[in-house]
């Protein structure tokens, strides 16, 4: 099913081994396999061990030569087990070099020895190149006739969606139900990083973490969902981190640089909430870093909704799995206060995974609420711009106005001094006619003349009046209905 795929991902991801050993390590678990219905942390017979490899190194360690050969149990009933008697958790861990295309600290030779030799589904590299999250999970039962695997081998893959705040982990594992051996892969950004990329604050790494979750484990160790559910752990701790370091902090800060919220950790904070207001209004610049904030914040909680969401998924996944595999626990020597412990701590974190999504979506709403106030204030600076042309404008009018009837008042004496100071009047004739007889040129002139000028005048306005007809169909329709109400009304109020 998967092949097609896996063979244009082998071509299209990138392969860069490197000699830098802060990219490729591992972390190994082993004990006597012989302790059946024992507790491993009693018994005392397990060992413990990681490190960094180089590309060079990776084939010795899967084949475990040289300084990567199974550890010694001197305190076990047998001295030196068979190496098939021995069980073990064993992790190769690659870190992503690169988003898109994938780029792996490794060789591609080396991976495909580690897919041969640790048993990894064919659907690995598909899976891991993914954005999304994705679980996937197979049991592959053994011929009749093989009487040495009794029980399934069981493949999981598991793959975070991608968030860079949180990381981009992808886990890809084998069991062996028969030997209580699981071996993995696991592959993602800032593995062994100390560094948030976001905050630039000092954080445990992943590897660091698994580690941490892993080695106190010891009375799990043969559990096959033991590593699921830390990696499903490690991704809810990163969760709560981003929570309360920082998106929490950065909706209180914009709730703080709006001022209109007063409740929870604002109750009682002093804010010049007129002054505020003002600046928003008035600083365009402000207006738009805290809109730009507003929105970046909003957009990472829907994102991180998401990824909750897939977290509470996982969590499910993981326990419908457990109630699959119950039924081969007692043959695979998982003891009962092992398989309760388990169930135990996914009914916790498939809690902790649902709790934090209601409170981060109740942030989300907090966020729409505070663009709520910020388009608010951005309508209020737009009521107060228009008011301030209006203002403009009344001045603008008024003077327009005052120029008008100043004109108005003494344009008939201007036309009428104009007129009389015209060849066509003699006021110096005595007793001669004082008006021309060719006084009647100026009417034929002028008269035809302004007649054209009004009908051209008027041909113009109707030309106007039909380009904004077609530019602003909306406004004239409105004006032109409340035209018609006008009239309407009008119209009432003589016939009563």
């Amino acid at each position: 099913m998967f092949e097609a795929k896996r063979v244009e991902r082998l071509d299209r991801c990138r392969w860069e081994p490197s000699d830098n050993p802060d990219l490729l390590g591992f972390i190994e678990a082993w004990w006597v396999a012989e302790q059946d219905g024992e507790e491993l942390s009693k018994t005392g017979d397990y060992h413990y061990r990681r490190g960094f490899l180089t590309d060079d190194e990776v084939e010795d360690w899967i084949s475990q030569k040289r300084d990567f050969s199974p550890p010694r149990f001197p305190s076990s009933k047998s001295r030196n087990p068979l190496p098939g008697k021995l069980s073990c958790i064993r992790i190769l861990m690659c870190e992503r070099l690169g988003w898109q295309p994938p780029r792996f600290a490794m060789s591609q030779r080396s991976y495909l020895l580690l897919e041969k030799e640790f048993a990894l589904s064919r659907a690995t590299l598909p899976i891991l190149c993914r954005s999304s999250g994705l679980e996937y999970h197979r049991l592959s039962f053994p011929s009749s006739n093989d009487q040495t695997q009794p029980l399934p081998l069981l493949s999981i893959i598991l793959k975070h969606p991608q968030m860079y705040q949180l990381g981009n982990l992808g886990l890809s594992l084998s069991h062996n139900l028969t030997t209580s051996t699981t071996l993995a892969f696991l592959h993602g950004w800032s593995l062994f990083t100390f560094q948030n990329a976001v905050t630039g604050k000092r954080q445990v790494s992943h590897a660091e973490r698994i580690h941490q979750l892993l080695e106190p484990s010891v009375s799990l160790w043969k559990h096959p969902l033991l590593l699921p559910t830390l990696i499903f752990q490690e991704h809810l701790t990163r969760c709560e981190d981003f929570v309360t370091r920082g998106l929490s902090e950065r909706v209180r800060g914009i709730e703080m640089d709006l001022g209109v919220t007063r409740s929870g950790r604002l109750v009682g904070t002093e804010t010049a909430l007129p002054e505020v207001i003002r600046e928003l209004v008035g600083d365009d610049e402000r207006r738009l870093m805290i809109t730009s904030e507003v929105n970046t914040t909003l957009t990472d909680t829907i994102t991180f909704l998401g990824v909750l969401k897939w977290d509470q998924r996982l969590g499910g996944f993981i326990q419908r799995l457990d109630k699959e595999l119950g039924k081969y626990y007692a043959d695979a020597g998982v003891g009962r206060e092992a398989v309760k412990e388990l169930e135990a701590a996914l009914e916790h974190f498939c809690g902790e995974a649902e709790s934090t999504w209601e409170y981060v979506n109740g942030m989300r709403a907090r966020l729409e609420g505070q663009m709520g106030v910020l388009y608010n204030f951005m309508a209020q600076a737009g009521n107060d711009l228009n008011s301030r042309i209006a203002a403009t404008s009344g001045l603008d009018s008024a003077a327009m106005k005052t120029l008008a009837f100043v004109t108005a008042v003494f344009l008939p004496p201007s036309y009428i001094a104009a007129l009389f100071s015209m060849t066509f009047f003699n006021w110096q004739a005595g007793g001669e006619q004082v008006v021309s007889s060719r006084f009647w040129i100026y009417w034929v002139i002028s008269a035809p003349l302004t007649v054209a000028i009004l009908v051209g005048w008027r041909f113009w306005w109707k030309k106007q009046r039909v380009h904004y007809a077609k530019a602003y169909p909306q406004v004239l329709s409105v004006g032109e209905k409340e035209k018609e109400r006008g009239e309407g009304e009008k119209n009432e109020a003589g016939q009563v």
